[in-house]
């Protein structure tokens, strides 16, 4: 697939959009624990519900894979309605406010269920640009275990492309900006975005990843927007954002689920009407923890007066004082007690058990009371190392 005559190198044609930062270990961020727990936890999730569903190797030889390609029904007027310039779907990029499009949020929100007409897809996901939170990618997925008929839905896409005036994406790993990883050496596609060295791209990709056929549709502008404030380049004049106060909620009473009620709202959660407001409530909380985190960071880093190396070390010290027994590790190790929790998690979803399923959230509700006090201290002794250390340099943090 890789021989079209419409096949673009980077070479050729440079990514589109202004020339990134050189990316190393000492430009990152400090770490944020609390940031760091929530983000590490979706892919180990995800990991480890896929390891359950893996089919179990055979010593004998694998006869020829058979199958009939299915339905495809996805033309260049339903690509584009998945993919365009504007946005994904009625979706606009640079939309604010998009369902499970933030980081944390993205942890627990249901996906996006697709009506009938998308081509193969069921569900897709919304991601958002880590501090202003602007749609920046849509991701399609369906459940696909049989690598050869993905093998071949690919290729239906890929045809599909090529002959909807895409251009190929042969970008190296090597070449290719962080921000556009995705794109690179898979079979990805863009269209420029205007005019001129510096315009953005529309960028599509598909792939098989973890059982589920996937294509993803983002803009580099944003993709490096993203990329940017993640690594706490904040626009100039960003003010200080307000942190209220989230108490922790109620935890529910086990006793109670076989209550009609409880089971009601079991219920709703397992039809993907509403998410877990337990869970949301606990993420809202770091949620809001993190960007002043981030702010901070900033605002001291954009004054100039302390190395990146010198930030590192300040708010990793800050963390570790922080930390029970000075483990600035400690949030991340309460994952081993998750994976048990997501077994039951699991097992009860797709059973329909809903008592079951109820008590499986309580536990797991109570798993997430017990990170957030690690890394709310954390927390909490990151940002006095940080306003002390700006109060010693003159930096107006307010």
């Amino acid at each position: 697939r890789r021989g079209k005559a419409q096949s673009v190198t980077l070479a050729q044609t440079p990514f589109r959009g202004p020339a990134p930062s050189v990316v190393t270990l000492a430009m990152l961020q400090p770490l944020r624990q609390s940031y760091r727990m929530m983000k590490m936890m979706r892919p180990l999730l995800a990991f480890a519900l896929a390891l359950t569903a893996m089919p179990v190797a055979s010593a004998q030889t694998p006869a020829p894979p058979s199958f009939s390609l299915p339905s495809f029904s996805l033309d260049a007027a339903k690509l584009d309605h998945l993919c365009n310039v504007g946005g994904a779907m009625q979706f606009k990029f640079g939309q604010t406010g998009v369902v499970g499009g933030g980081r944390n949020m993205a942890l627990i929100a249901k996906p996006i269920v697709l009506p009938a007409g998308f081509g193969p897809f069921t569900q897709a996901r919304a991601a958002s640009t880590e501090w202003s939170g602007r749609l920046m990618e849509m991701t399609y997925s369906v459940p696909m275990k049989n690598p050869d008929l993905a093998e071949a839905m690919i290729a239906e896409v890929t045809a599909l492309a090529d002959a909807s005036g895409w251009q190929w994406f042969d970008g190296t790993f090597d070449e290719t900006p962080l921000y556009l990883a995705t794109y690179a050496e898979s079979d990805s596609f863009f269209k420029p975005i205007g005019d001129g060295p510096d315009a953005p791209m529309l960028m599509l990709n598909i792939a098989h990843l973890l059982g589920e056929l996937v294509l993803t549709c983002g803009r580099s502008d944003l993709l490096k927007s993203h990329a940017d404030e993640a690594f706490g380049k904040l626009p100039a004049g960003t003010p200080r954002p307000q942190v209220p106060d989230i108490a922790i909620p109620a935890l529910r009473n086990p006793a109670l689920c076989n209550d009609p009620a409880t089971l009601a709202a079991i219920d709703d959660f397992i039809a993907g009407r509403s998410s877990d407001a337990i869970m949301a409530t606990m993420v809202e909380r770091t949620t809001y923890r993190d960007r002043l985190t981030s702010w901070m960071l900033w605002k001291i880093g954009d004054a100039g007066k302390l190395s990146r190396a010198e930030l590192l070390r300040l708010a990793l010290a800050g963390a570790a004082d922080g930390s029970p027994k000075g483990d600035i590790f400690a949030g991340l190790k309460m994952i081993e007690s998750m994976f048990p929790i997501v077994e039951k998690l699991s097992a009860a979803e797709k059973t329909g058990d809903r008592p079951k399923l109820c008590l499986a959230l309580t536990e797991f509700h109570q798993w997430m009371t017990e990170v957030d006090a690690i890394t709310l201290a954390q927390t909490r002794s990151t940002q006095s190392a940080l306003a002390a250390k700006a109060k010693q340099l003159g930096i107006d943090l307010n």
